[in-house]
C-alpha cells in the first residue's frame, strides 16, 4: 500500500487482491524498493519511508504522487524466487509515465458527434478550435465555464456543451476570435474561435483521451491534424 504523508493512498495492490511482481536490483522500481525489499524475509510485512531520492524525485509521477514527495510503503513479502542466469529477453523495457504539466502537448482529437471542432492539448490547457462564420462578432458568442461543465454556443447554435474530462480551474477559462496568423490581412483567412479550458492541478495532472465525458461511450476519435469547420 503506497500513501503520501498525510495518508492518502495512491496505490493499493492489497485491497485489489493484486500481488505486485517484479524484479529486484535491476531499477526496474524505484531505488527505494530495490533496497529494502531485499531486507525483508519472506512473509514479513514492513513499512518503508522513501525520500523523493529514492522515490519519485522532483518531477512526481503523474497526478497522484507531487513532486519531491516522502511516500510510504506498507509491504508484506509474500515470497521471492531467485533467478540464476538472464538473457536479453529477460529485460523488460523501461516504463514511461506519461507527459504531464507542461509536457502534456500534442493534438487531441475532433468533434465525434459533428465534426464542429478540434481539441489539442496545450500544456496547462486543452485549447478547442472551431472555424466561424466570416460576419460572427464577439457578441454572437456565448460561454459558460464551470468546474464541471461548459456550455459554449453561437448565434443560439450550441457548439460544445458537457462535462469535462477532468475538473477545469473555471476562472482561468476564455475563449478569443482570432484569424489565420499567416494570413491576418487577406480577406479570405478563415476566422476562429479558440477555446481555453484550463485543467485544474495543471502541473500535475494529464488530460485524458477524450474532451469530454460524454465522448467516453462513443467510438474512438480518428486523429486528424486538420481543423473541423463550424457553420
Amino acid at each position: 500500500v503506497g500513501t503520501l504523508e498525510d495518508g492518502t493512498v495512491f496505490d493499493d495492490t492489497r485491497a485489489r487482491h493484486e500481488p505486485y511482481t517484479f524484479r529486484v536490483g535491476l531499477g526496474f522500481v524505484i531505488g527505494g524498493w530495490d533496497k529494502g525489499i531485499p531486507t525483508m524475509m519472506k512473509g514479513e510485512r514492513s513499512l518503508f519511508t522513501m525520500d523523493p531520492s529514492v522515490a519519485y524525485g522532483v518531477a512526481g509521477a503523474g497526478w497522484k504522487i507531487p513532486p519531491n514527495a516522502t511516500v510510504k510503503f506498507d509491504i508484506e513479502l509474500l515470497g521471492w524466487e531467485e533467478i540464476d542466469d538472464m538473457g536479453p529477453d529477460d529485460i523488460e523495457p523501461e516504463w514511461e509515465a506519461p507527459l504531464v504539466g507542461r509536457d502534456d502537448v500534442g493534438f487531441g482529437g475532433k468533434d465525434p458527434l459533428a465534426g464542429k471542432y478540434t481539441w489539442e492539448r496545450n500544456g496547462l490547457e486543452v485549447l478547442v478550435k472551431a472555424q466561424l462564420p466570416d460576419a460572427t462578432q464577439p457578441r454572437d458568442v456565448l460561454a459558460e465555464f464551470f468546474p464541471r461543465r461548459i456550455s459554449v454556443s453561437v448565434k443560439g447554435a450550441l457548439l460544445l456543451s458537457g462535462t469535462p474530462a477532468m475538473d477545469l480551474d473555471w476562472e482561468e477559462c476564455y475563449w478569443d476570435m482570432n484569424r489565420e496568423e499567416e494570413m491576418q490581412d487577406d480577406p479570405q483567412a478563415k476566422l476562429w474561435l479558440l477555446i481555453h479550458l484550463h485543467k485544474k492541478d495543471a502541473e500535475k495532472v494529464r488530460w485524458p483521451d477524450h474532451l469530454l465525458m460524454e465522448h467516453l461511450e462513443l467510438p474512438d476519435e480518428e486523429d486528424e491534424n486538420e481543423a473541423a469547420g463550424y457553420s
